[in-house]
């Protein structure tokens, strides 16, 4: 899927019909590596087993905030380094990035997330009265 053709730097310009068949085949390999984990008997087999461990839930929990920090994370390491992007060996940046978004990710999960997820109960007059505006727009004419 990566030998299409297309340059393995970091930025590159593909033709757009190109640009769709490697999109196209993410998504086919995406699908693929997900069926296992999702089709069949869910207590049985090595992914659902993995799946299930509590590092792999964790790290679940977490993951957006990861997304959310990661890039942050990026830019201090490279500011901090004095090195410019894709310069720096990507181990080198992957380890250190990792490191610090899944403890800013879970930081902020537990300083903030589940407090906040917390109220969700306490703000059942929230959803009633959500729920009952709904209802007089939908029958308004």
């Amino acid at each position: 899927m990566s030998h299409l053709g297309i340059s393995r730097l970091p930025l590159y310009r593909i033709s757009p019909d190109l640009n769709i068949a490697r999109q196209a085949l993410y998504a086919v390999f995406a699908f693929f590596l997900l069926a296992p984990a999702v089709f069949g008997a869910q207590e049985r087999g090595l992914i659902r087993w993995l799946l299930r461990n509590r590092v792999v839930a964790a790290t679940g929990i977490v993951s957006y905030g990861i997304y959310l920090w990661h890039q942050a994370w990026v830019t201090m390491f490279l500011r901090w380094t004095h090195d410019a992007l894709f310069t720096v060996p990507f181990w080198e940046v992957f380890v250190v990035v990792l490191a610090l978004a899944v403890a800013a990710a879970s930081g902020s999960y537990l300083l903030f997330e589940r407090p906040i997820l917390r109220l969700k109960n306490r703000l059942a007059w929230f959803d009633r009265l959500s729920g009952r505006a709904s209802l007089a727009l939908a029958a308004q004419p």
